[in-house]
Parts: C-alpha cells; structure tokens; sequence
C-alpha cells in the first residue's frame, strides 16, 4: 500500500517543494515520511507542514475560564507518546445530526519529535509559525476567540541541504 511513508513510485530527487497540511500527526512513522520527503525532493528542495500544535492537541485536560472567557489550557502527560483512539464527529458541517461519527486515531508526539528528524534527514529549518485567528476570523465565528492565546497549529518551513 502507498503511504506517505513509502512512496516508491516517485524517483529520487524529483521534486522542488512537498507540502503537508494536517497529515503528519496523522502518520503512524513520522520519521519515515521525514525520510521519504528527504529522498524524494532535490538538493536545496523545500518541505513545507502544518499539523495540530503538539504542546496543546493531546496532553490537555481542558479549558479555565474565568467570568465565561476561555483564559487557560491545562496540559498533562505532554511526554507521553501514546496512540490514542477517539470518535469524531464534524461539529460544523450542516445538517450535523445527519453526520456519523467515525473513529480517528491520534499519534501523540512532542515538538521535539517532530523537529528533531528533520535536521538528522538533511533538513534546516527556515521558519516556525503558531498562528493564531484573526480579530475578523473571531468575529466570523466567536469560538475561535480562545485560540488567541495559544496557537492550535504549528507550521514549519525547511530547507533540504544540498549533498
């Protein structure tokens, strides 16, 4: 089966740029996609991601708030590494009580996890970003409002070295 951790179709340096949006936490051997992203894209290629904020998504216990605002996440077991196995249900899609839940399975890594195969692969790291909603984007949808205070993404930008 083709997976994003093996893609034998594809030749050796063969590409420029590799985006993943929202896949890696997804991947069952993150270092082998890191791998197959190294093998496939050329010297000097780019590798762009965004996956769900590992300092925030798995480990927490839940929301404080204070006077009805969301102020703070509790964080716990961060260092664990567990698979977990969750139901899930698109909340915002119409019609929701038409939607089944399905079961989603969560691969928990630190950021250090995540990072550190890069450069052991041949990546440097251009830039990291933890954007948060907009002032307009939380006006469009109040619930997004306690995300101004942490970042529910992180993106990365690296660089594959040449040689």
């Amino acid at each position: 089966a083709w997976s994003i951790c093996d893609m034998p179709d594809l030749e050796d340096d063969s590409f420029d740029a590799a985006l993943a949006v929202m896949a890696l936490m997804d991947c069952p051997d993150y270092e082998g996609a890191v791998r197959e992203f190294a093998r496939v894209l050329r010297p000097g290629g780019m590798l762009a991601c965004m996956i769900c904020h590992p300092c925030f998504m798995y480990g927490t216990l839940g929301w404080e708030e204070r006077d009805g605002q969301h102020v703070a996440i509790r964080v716990a077991d961060y260092l664990q590494e567990p698979i977990t196995r969750t139901s899930w249900q698109f909340g915002a899609a119409p019609d929701c009580g038409d939607v089944e839940p399905f079961d989603a399975v969560y691969f928990n890594r630190t950021l250090s996890s995540y990072l550190n195969p890069l450069p052991a692969h041949g990546f440097v790291v251009e830039r990291i970003c933890e954007p948060v909603p907009s002032d307009e984007a939380c006006e469009k949808d109040p619930r997004l409002r306690k995300y101004r205070g942490i970042p529910h993404v992180l993106g990365v930008r690296a660089r594959l070295e040449p040689g």
